[in-house]
């Protein structure tokens, strides 16, 4: 008899059921230059050669010439959504996959779907048509692109509140420019062929000034010739034509929690595309960042976000000193590009040369590495981070209340033995005070001890006696021995306190993976891997997780950890599991598909084939880029113990099969 086995993970794997369709973007430089025009001509064309084509939405905002072209073209119906007491017409995108035709227009692919959408962005519509295999025209403006944002608010001075991933643009199979000289688009404002001359008005005073449609124009003409170029590169490569390809260089982008990091991602994104090179964003952890508060953890984990979606490397480092972890990194990955932050020294006592504390830009430029180091100044109302949590007064001030204490106790103590004992024999008490205050509270509690100790010193032991300051040689002997020996000790025992510190959490890694690779060997069955998985991550993120494995029999909840008495999933929780499995992605909560979820959903992969889905219930930005990190490396770990059990139950049924025969 044979023995059961586990469904095979091909035969749980979800599969394309079409080859994904055709992606044209109109770009243009600005509203009004005639992307919707362009892109409704081009549909007629398609039309006449016998394609199907249908507008799925298009915004002609009433300019005639446009709405013209609509009577040819079928158009199919909206679909109402109401938010707040009124009612709001989007994409339908059941409507168009039911319709099925060959080509569909959607416009304005960086527009903002209203909540209760499917997607929160049109775009994301759009990505979920084209893998049905339909294809796509749509139109887009320059200033949405994300890697550009910043660029876009200080040349026009207007917030860009609606951009799109670089990667999308980037997926698109053309990219069609549709240019208007600047002079051209005022006149054609002027005379009320792009808004009402009501709004008309307030554009040419604000948006539609000349240096700005003369800026954008050029970002436009930029980027149209970057994507010509990579084109004209691949189509090189392809055939197999020699040359000298940019491959070896690398950039790294130095990410700090400031508001200004987001920028800095994005000129390091242009950077790498201007050289065809790999390039990563960095952030370097230290042993106080342990204190931080959720709101800067929340700015640095969407810094890090942005850089992975505009397709960086993200890597985070353990170091004690910031700039010698990030030159090291550098000189061992071959760096050729190095893009740090510099903001003004903006208070006189930062302005000293010596006593003045070093930037990180000039604690690098010390160490003089072998790279192209770009400094991009920040600018002052950049630069500020997250607004933290006031830190309570007597938790702020408990280190300094214990130090002074110690001090205290220790002079009583030193008052007691010297009756019994050389006078000088108490000054080892007061080293091994400072000692001890120096690493368990750091420098500047220390400082006040080593002052308040001296002092004290001073007017017990030394003649004449002084009851404020230091009065005579023997006592300033003293005083400054007391501070040099706080300040050495202090230093080291810091840097012994942050080497023990990062250690320790290396450790509790270490350990950790260990135990949950020893666990998971142990289990004879699938569901005992989930189960392993999702207890694990359980304890590790300390938030609610669920298991699912994907079978013939559809989709099932194998475990969940805390266990509740009942699983409450909703309809867009259910969309997200089918679309992480289908896209082999993560979906759900805190992304931008479907994010109405109630879990966030992580696939379980080996290769192309999807096994099953791990639902986590997060909010937005509570979990760090490290924790999905780690959750995805336990997932992986994972999906190899589930394909090890198929590959090893397999043979046993070929086995007895034979003996039937």
């Amino acid at each position: 008899m044979a023995e059961p086995i586990d469904p095979s993970p091909e035969e749980g794997a979800a599969t394309r059921l079409f080859p994904k369709g055709h992606l044209k973007i109109f770009l243009g430089a600005s509203p009004g230059v005639g992307k919707t025009f362009s892109m409704l001509q081009a549909a007629a064309e398609r039309r006449q050669e016998g394609i199907d084509v249908v507008i799925g939405l298009v915004e002609t905002h009433k300019r005639k010439e446009t709405e013209s072209l609509l009577t040819n073209l079928e158009i199919l119906p909206r679909k109402i959504i109401s938010y707040r007491g009124r009612s709001f017409e989007e994409l339908d995108i059941d409507g168009v996959l039911e319709r099925a035709p060959q080509l569909v227009l959607v416009d304005e692919c960086a527009h903002s779907n209203l909540p209760g959408s499917r997607h929160p962005k049109r775009y994301n519509d759009i990505t979920e048509i084209l893998e049905h295999g339909i294809d796509v025209y749509t139109t887009l403006n320059i200033q949405h692109f994300e890697s550009l944002k910043n660029i876009v608010e200080q040349m026009t001075h207007v917030t860009v509140r609606e951009t799109i991933p670089d990667s999308f643009i980037q997926s698109a199979n053309e990219i069609q420019l549709i240019d208007l000289p600047p002079d051209d688009l005022l006149q054609r404002l002027a005379d009320g062929k792009v808004y009402v001359p009501e709004q008309a008005k307030t554009a040419i005073e604000h948006f539609f000034t000349r240096s700005n449609l003369l800026s954008l124009r050029e970002l436009a003409l930029r980027q149209t010739v970057s994507v010509a170029d990579e084109e004209m590169s691949h189509d090189v490569q392809q055939r197999g034509i020699q040359g000298p390809w940019p491959a070896s260089d690398k950039v790294m982008v130095c990410v700090g929690t400031d508001l200004s990091s987001s920028n800095l991602v994005r000129i390091a994104h242009r950077v790498a595309n201007r050289m065809q090179a790999k390039w990563a964003a960095i952030t370097v952890e230290t042993p106080d960042d342990e204190n931080r508060s959720l709101g800067i953890q929340q700015q640095l984990s969407q810094t890090l976000h942005l850089a992975e979606e505009l397709g960086a490397e993200v890597i985070t480092l353990e170091g004690t000193d910031i700039a010698r972890t990030l030159v090291q990194h550098a000189l061992a990955n071959n760096v050729t590009d190095m893009i740090v932050g510099q903001s003004p020294k903006t208070k006189l006592w930062q302005r000293l040369p010596l006593i003045g504390p070093k930037t990180i830009t000039e604690e690098i430029l010390s160490y003089r590495p072998p790279l192209t180091l770009r400094i991009i100044h920040i600018e002052e109302n950049h630069h500020p981070a997250v607004p933290d949590q006031p830190t309570p007064f007597l938790k702020k001030f408990m280190p300094y209340l214990f130090s002074l204490l110690i001090t205290i106790s220790m002079l009583l103590v030193s008052e007691e033995i010297s009756k019994y004992t050389s006078i000088t024999n108490t000054l080892t008490l007061f080293f091994l005070s400072l000692l001890w205050v120096s690493i368990k509270f750091g420098l500047n509690p220390a400082l006040l001890a080593t002052i308040v100790s001296s002092l004290a010193y001073d007017y017990l032991y030394v003649e004449p006696k002084h009851y404020f300051g230091v009065g005579s040689l023997e006592g300033w002997w003293i005083f400054i021995s007391f501070i040099i020996v706080t300040l050495v000790i202090s230093n080291l025992a810091i840097q012994s306190r942050n080497i023990f510190s990062i250690s320790q959490g290396r450790l509790r890694q270490i350990r950790f993976f260990s135990g949950f690779v020893q666990k998971l060997i142990q289990c004879s069955h699938k569901n005992d891997v989930l189960s392993h998985l999702a207890r694990e991550l359980h304890r590790f993120l300390k938030i609610s997780v669920i298991a699912f494995w994907d079978t013939q029999e559809g989709l099932h909840p194998v475990i969940q950890y805390p266990e509740l008495k009942e699983l409450e999933l909703t309809e867009a929780d259910a969309s997200a599991i089918q679309w992480a499995l289908a896209h082999q992605n993560r979906s759900g909560r805190s992304t931008e598909n479907f994010s109405d979820a109630r879990y966030l959903y992580l696939p379980i992969k080996i290769g192309n084939n999807s096994l099953g889905v791990v639902g986590i219930w997060a909010l937005k930005g509570q979990l760090t880029i490290d924790d999905f990190r780690v959750a995805q490396t336990l997932i992986d770990q994972a999906a190899l113990a589930i394909d090890r059990l198929n590959h090893i139950k397999q043979p046993r049924v070929k086995k007895d099969s034979q003996k039937h025969k």
